[in-house]
């Protein structure tokens, strides 16, 4: 007969850069497809604005009117601030969000895990998480492709670290949808 563990109690304040450091790991462990996506941005911009360069040049050589690769040259300025501003939209949405102005409540239990936030209480029971990654500073649970909650390492002792590796062991198999994202990719 198996044993039930020790309930483990979790109560943190999560800061800006650890819901940046999440969603940017989410959009860079979400399969090949997003990560292309989340990639392709910078990739559209640089071409965009080389296509621009390029066209005026020629054009200027040529002597003709050298306005038409403003257009690609502001397109390409357009993905690459697009990229490069999806940070300032996470701090943003961070600030805006009521859930992080209070400390967060973690209990989890056996296979049960109960999270209580300054708007919200939820209960999860088993099989109620399908993927999980580590990282170097964040654990992500998954419920879906896209939902998702994560728990900061900053705080955790190297027992409770221990307790939620545990509850992953018995949740999610490696084989089952567990991933570790090295810190060289974060």
């Amino acid at each position: 007969m198996e044993t039930a563990s020790a309930e483990l109690v979790l109560e943190y304040r999560l800061t800006q850069s650890d819901f940046v450091c999440a969603y940017i790991a989410h959009y860079r462990n979400s399969g090949p497809a997003k990560t292309f996506l989340y990639y392709l941005l910078p990739i559209l911009g640089c071409a965009s604005i080389l296509i621009a360069a390029v066209m005026m040049v020629v054009q200027i050589r040529t002597g003709e009117e050298w306005t038409e690769s403003v257009v690609f040259f502001m397109v390409g300025l357009f993905w690459l601030a697009c990229h490069f501003l999806r940070p300032w939209r996470l701090r943003r949405a961070y600030r805006k969000d009521p859930r992080f102005k209070n400390p967060i409540k973690i209990t989890i239990n056996g296979n049960e895990w109960n999270v209580s936030t300054a708007t919200a209480e939820a209960r999860y029971k088993h099989g109620a998480f399908i993927r999980a990654v580590e990282t170097d500073s964040l654990f992500l649970f998954y419920h879906s492709p896209l939902l998702f909650n994560f728990l900061p390492k900053r705080d955790l002792t190297p027992g409770q670290q221990t307790q939620i590796v545990a509850f992953l062991d018995r949740e999610l198999p490696i084989r089952k949808g567990r991933s570790w994202l090295p810190a060289s990719s974060h």
